[in-house]
């Protein structure tokens, strides 16, 4: 069997339903075979939009993405993407050709073909796992990149044409890629200890209990609610968490530079923080200024991730960890912190109930109140997908989730326009629920062509465009740095138009009342839904003094 039909018949094995890429001549053989498989081919209009559907099919069901991309070309066309799905620790495979031999197989000097890159040396310097498959050992190569990516792990695949062309054997592997880190089992019996007499016999008296991403992937939200019920805690997460404890009383949401001033002036008052598979990032703390006079206890399942900034650090999971602490302080005498008051519930619930108040800049919608009254209209059961940029606030603070998982932003590597594909790979992976992309009016620009895509394969996804015509992150950073905004700013198409000329459905919002439009076209929707919100571009996102600061502080 030739290694290419091989190839296609391991992925089968290892329940690989759908694979995405763009063909290229290295490829094409190859992309057939998959299809003989049974393998559905979804064939994307730019490579960095294939990784990306790869990235976000991972991020919302767990399950492996698989790429497929020609060489060269193809290959440097999706480097950005590689990064964000490596950074954010997604499981993604991406099979790519390599540079071996000319098109007829004659051998040739790798350096004189005309796709010729030094793929291996290129991944190299990004640092992304990689490995180049061999004829004699493709399946065995095959499996052990699949079984690094379904821990979390981006692997690379490097085939060179003449391999693909090759007949295989069934040796054994000689790559030995990154295994993912271990969950950790329960924690050590005198760490617990040591921080129930941080919270029991009188000690913490405003305990906060901070739920991160690890939290999330160790199912520890019923544990970290009771901990914080046993304590009289605030809980409290990051954004990787959001939605974790929406209902419970005391729950003040996500902490950082976005958070309301009344979370903020309460977390000011913590003398204990109880961090559960959170980072504990510059962002999260607010630059470490969020809570000033408290004493940190990190908890977390990767010994990489506890920071040295932590007064205690834990290692254990989080789930087991919550519940261990919540038996040792119910053996004491517990202190109930100073937090849980019927003042403190009612002043939460009047802030999580606050409309925002549109500004009148004459300009645009405020983009606060506008996507506030977008989270009445789109349907409750929903995945939203945040492109990076200034426009991640509004659909990030005013966008509700259904639960952690609903939330994706593949924010690791700061890129605008990565939302796109892994937008179209969650509502591949998640077709029980409506996929909404908050994506600026830049990104979306950047990534137009996979419009099309999402008409193709008749992908149902709201798109909405926060049109501020202009880079609103480098506006702002150029105002806060009281230099000239113009050449940041550029004007923007109709991107309703746009749409609709590829055969996707759009709407152009100036207006609140505009909005009965975005209404009636998702009760029948098929296939993609362009919003055009056209905002203001002066209304400012909290957290940019914040962190052009600390980018100015190195």
């Amino acid at each position: 069997m030739r290694t290419d039909a091989l190839i296609a018949q391991t992925l089968v094995e290892h329940g690989v339903r759908s694979v995405f890429g763009l063909m290229g001549e290295d490829t094409a053989e190859l992309t057939l075979c998959l299809a003989g498989c049974g393998i559905e081919y979804l064939s994307t209009r730019h490579e960095s939009i294939a990784v990306g559907m790869a990235d976000g099919y991972y991020r919302a069901s767990g399950d492996p993405g698989v790429a497929l991309l020609s060489r060269g070309p193809g290959f440097t066309n999706a480097l950005t993407t590689m990064t964000t799905a490596a950074r954010g620790r997604s499981g993604v495979v991406v099979l790519t050709g390599d540079t071996s031999a000319l098109p007829d197989g004659a051998p040739v000097p790798a350096r004189r073909h005309a796709k010729y890159v030094d793929q291996a040396a290129v991944l190299d310097a990004l640092g992304l796992c990689h490995m180049t498959l061999r004829a004699t050992s493709a399946r065995a190569d095959l499996t052990e990149a699949l079984r690094a990516a379904a821990g979390g792990v981006t692997v690379v695949v490097n085939i060179p044409a003449d391999v693909l062309r090759a007949e295989a054997g069934d040796g054994p592997t000689a790559a030995r890629l990154p295994s993912p880190a271990e969950f950790a089992g329960p924690p050590d019996p005198d760490a617990v200890a040591a921080v129930a007499d941080l919270l029991a016999d009188g000690g913490a008296r405003r305990p906060v209990v901070l739920a991160g991403r690890g939290a999330v992937r160790a199912g520890a939200g019923e544990s970290l609610a009771r901990l914080a019920e046993a304590t009289g805690a605030l809980l409290a997460t990051t954004l990787f968490a959001r939605s974790m404890f929406a209902g419970l009383d005391y729950d003040v949401g996500v902490v950082g530079p976005s958070a309301p001033e009344v979370v903020s002036r309460l977390l000011a008052d913590a003398d204990l923080v109880l961090a559960f598979g959170a980072s504990l990032s510059p962002f999260t703390t607010r630059g470490g200024t969020l809570f000033p006079g408290a004493r940190v206890v990190q908890v977390d399942a990767d010994p990489g991730a506890l920071s040295t900034a932590a007064d205690v650090q834990v290692l254990g999971d989080a789930e087991l960890t919550a519940t261990a602490i919540s038996v040792a302080v119910q053996r004491r005498t517990a202190g109930r912190g100073g937090y849980r008051t019927p003042a403190t519930r009612e002043l939460l619930r009047s802030a999580a109930a606050a409309t925002p108040v549109p500004r009148d800049g004459g300009r645009g919608l405020d983009p606060r109140a506008l996507t506030a009254a977008l989270d009445d209209v789109l349907p409750r059961e929903r995945t939203v997908v945040v492109d990076n940029g200034h426009n991640w606030t509004w659909p990030t603070s005013y966008l509700s989730v259904p639960e952690p998982s609903a939330y994706i932003s593949p924010i690791e590597f700061a890129c605008v326009g990565a939302a796109t594909g892994v937008a179209l790979g969650a509502a591949l992976a998640r077709p029980d629920r409506l996929t909404v992309l908050g994506i600026g009016d830049g990104g979306h620009l950047m990534t137009l062509t996979d419009v099309d895509t999402a008409v193709r394969y008749r992908i149902p996804l709201v798109v909405l465009v926060f049109n501020d015509a202009g880079f609103g992150a480098e506006v702002h950073y150029l105002q806060a740095a009281g230099l000239p905004d113009d050449m940041a700013r550029l004007p923007a198409p109709s991107f309703a138009a746009i749409a609709r000329s590829v055969g996707a459905r759009g709407v152009t919002v100036e207006h609140l009342d505009d909005l009965p439009e975005v209404t009636a076209a998702l009760e029948s929707l098929d296939g993609p839904l362009v919003v055009d919100c056209v905002i203001d571009p002066e209304v400012r996102a909290p957290w940019v003094e914040f962190f052009f600061a600390q980018a100015r502080a190195g």
